[in-house]
């Protein structure tokens, strides 16, 4: 303990002027006998050696500051107990400049490194400065821009005309999002710069017609794919406008859930979020783009639900799924999950033995439709509600419903014995054999085949 009031206003000394009291003064260290420090705080006096008169005797605490330390203090600790709470705080931030290192954050990868071998060449009157002085701007292809594209980034898709006019219409999509300004009709602007913001849009866009827009010709065509991936990377590389990155970063969190980049790319693509994991998405891009690697691509562009979700900052995504017997829970789905996974989740939640014979069931409009456990969740969906577009038109100007229910029941009887599951007896099979007609009876039985079952054609 060191003699001193922290507040830098008490007592300066005390002189024991009785045989057996202890003289000290202000900034000396006394070191405490067999009393703790909360036994000082709690009573009158205490006993102590005075380290610098080597002096024992008592002391009143009320003139002392417990040091909280059971070994010698540095010399600099017992000094900032004698100043004024001024002098401390400056001696403080003093240490602290001195002492912490500053945040080394590694320079952000980008792709230039990658388009000096992958990318069409930039416009000849910007040659000599790319040369020159390593350029900016439109020169710097793999930077950001707001400027429409004229021809696709990747060589590789120059030589068909109509991949690369879909890579320039993608592209403009990336940009608007909002309501701006009217654009002029002879400028095709591409879905990247208009779902970033980095180009005005007239009308309003259903949440996904964009995402359509700017996933729909990768998912067709495999060249397209590496194109989607550099525009976006291309988009969120030197981009200072917050609300455009922020968005670029939900595509990215679409695309890595969608399909993975070419072999070539791949790693670019890797190193890219590796140099951007304080950016909120950047570690969940890299998990999304190991699963997407390891279960393939998927068939449609993302559904409704996971363009909200991201849009709403979130990358979960609950389901609800509906049982026999009247109860239902909710599940984490992801862009990745596929029915069969699915299956094996619920059943290990419900406690089953195994998910053997179940199956997933979409309800919509009319229709209770099986998914196919090797399809992605999502994708089936997806493809059920167009199909549903598509069977029925808007009229008098009111869209049809699209909203759907999920239930998981029993599809396949043949290996059932009861009593083996005792849960799936009480979960499934009573209900789904004893409500002949209802909807937990569909299914599909070795007697009668599939019943009441239909799907899109």
């Amino acid at each position: 303990m060191a003699p001193s009031d922290m507040s830098g206003t008490g007592p300066q000394f005390f002189t024991g002027e009785e045989s057996g009291f202890l003289s000290f003064a202000k900034g000396d260290l006394i070191i405490l006998d067999h009393d703790t420090g909360e036994q000082v705080m709690n009573s009158g006096w205490a006993n102590g050696i005075n380290e610098r008169t080597k002096q024992h005797g008592d002391f009143p605490t009320d003139c002392v500051y417990v040091m909280p330390t059971v070994t010698m203090p540095p010399q600099e600790i017992v000094a900032l107990v004698t100043m004024t709470p001024d002098q401390r705080q400056d001696v403080i931030r003093l240490l602290q400049l001195r002492t912490a290192e500053p945040e080394v954050r590694a320079k952000p990868y980008t792709l230039e490194e990658f388009s000096y071998d992958y990318f069409r060449s930039p416009p000849k009157h910007t040659l000599s400065r790319v040369m020159v002085s390593k350029a900016r701007g439109k020169d710097r292809l793999w930077s950001h821009t707001r400027e429409p594209l004229k021809q696709a980034l990747l060589k590789k898709i120059l030589g068909s005309e109509e991949l690369s006019q879909e890579a320039c219409m993608a592209f403009i999509d990336i940009h608007v999002h909002w309501v701006g300004t009217a654009t002029s009709p002879s400028l095709t602007i591409p879905p990247v710069l208009k779902y970033m913001g980095d180009y005005p849009s007239k009308r309003m866009r259903s949440v996904n017609e964009l995402t359509d827009q700017i996933f729909e010709g990768a998912l067709k065509a495999e060249p397209l794919k590496d194109e989607a991936y550099v525009q976006i990377l291309k988009q969120l590389t030197d981009n200072h406008i917050r609300y455009s990155e922020e968005r670029g970063w939900e595509l990215l969190w679409l695309c890595t859930g969608l399909f993975p980049p070419s072999n070539i790319l791949l790693p670019h693509v890797q190193r890219f979020l590796q140099s951007r994991k304080h950016c909120p998405l950047a570690i969940d891009c890299l998990q999304r783009l190991q699963k997407a690697l390891r279960n393939g691509s998927r068939k449609y562009p993302p559904h409704l639900v996971e363009v909200e979700a991201i849009q709403h900052k979130t990358t979960q995504i609950f389901h609800k799924v509906y049982f026999p017997d009247d109860t239902d829970e909710a599940f984490e789905v992801e862009s990745s999950t596929k029915a069969k996974d699915f299956c094996q989740n619920i059943a290990a939640r419900l406690l089953l033995k195994s998910s053997e014979g179940f199956s997933l069931f979409v309800k919509i409009a009319d229709k209770v439709i099986s998914v196919p456990e090797n399809d992605f969740f999502f994708d089936f969906v997806r493809h059920l509600t167009d199909w549903i577009k598509k069977a029925r038109p808007i009229k008098d100007g009111v869209v049809p419903s699209l909203t759907y229910q999920v239930f998981f029941m029993k599809k396949l009887w043949t290996t059932t014995v009861p009593g083996k599951d005792p849960m799936a007896d009480s979960i499934f099979h009573y209900y789904q054999v004893s409500c002949p007609g209802s909807l937990c009876s569909w299914g599909y039985s070795e007697s009668c085949g599939p019943c009441q079952v239909r799907g899109p054609k």
